[in-house]
């Protein structure tokens, strides 16, 4: 039976150590990007947030108890948040474990594995949303291209080439719409249209 305590023993202390490591290196990671995202948007308006992290009493001393950054930034900070509670429960794993207390030990470090396992989700979230928001992007520039090779292709036949910009853009308001149904604005049909005008104006 001691012997059984002992090998048990040494097995939770090998995965509250892991888990110490893991979730310290975690969370630095993830605080490191949301101040990183608050530096690259500074200026630029948005709101706030500042979650209250709580159950840090194993690394109060060490570990922010608050996580700020930008409002767009919600889930990687609840990740962030995990993750800290993921820290905080492994350091009172291992406090009960020098105690010899395993029961606790092991209790802890079934909260901080539930803990990590939660921010892990979050992050994969994270990856998925920028990924969508990417694909969005791809695909609105790709529209805009489009639209504006068809607005140019029927500036060229249609309009006459000696009005200005401004003046084609009024020939030509109420011709062409994006996908969501509304048309493109005039302002947008005169830029495309002086553009067009200065390229074909280049010496050939």
């Amino acid at each position: 039976m001691v012997k059984q305590t002992r090998v048990f023993k040494d097995i939770l202390s090998d995965h509250i150590r892991s888990h110490r490591k893991r979730a310290k290196v975690l969370a630095s990671s993830t605080l490191a990007s949301i101040e990183g995202n608050k530096n690259k948007k500074r200026g630029q308006s948005g709101s706030s947030m500042t979650i209250e992290v709580a159950g840090l009493e194993g690394v109060a001393a060490r570990l922010p108890h608050r996580v700020k950054g930008e409002t767009r930034d919600v889930n990687l900070g609840l990740s962030a948040a995990a993750q800290l509670q993921s820290a905080s429960h492994s350091e009172m794993a291992r406090s009960a474990w020098l105690q010899d207390d395993l029961e606790n030990a092991l209790g802890h470090l079934l909260l901080a594995e539930h803990s990590l396992g939660a921010a892990i989700a979050l992050s994969q979230l994270v990856t998925v949303q920028r990924a969508i928001a990417q694909d969005k992007a791809n695909m609105s520039h790709h529209e805009t291209k489009s639209m504006q090779a068809q607005v140019i292709s029927r500036w060229r036949k249609d309009v006459d080439p000696m009005l200005s910009a401004q003046q084609a853009a009024d020939e030509m308001l109420g011709r062409f719409r994006w996908e969501n149904g509304t048309d493109v604005a005039h302002r947008t049909l005169a830029k495309w249209i002086a553009g067009a005008r200065r390229i074909d104006s280049l010496p050939k």
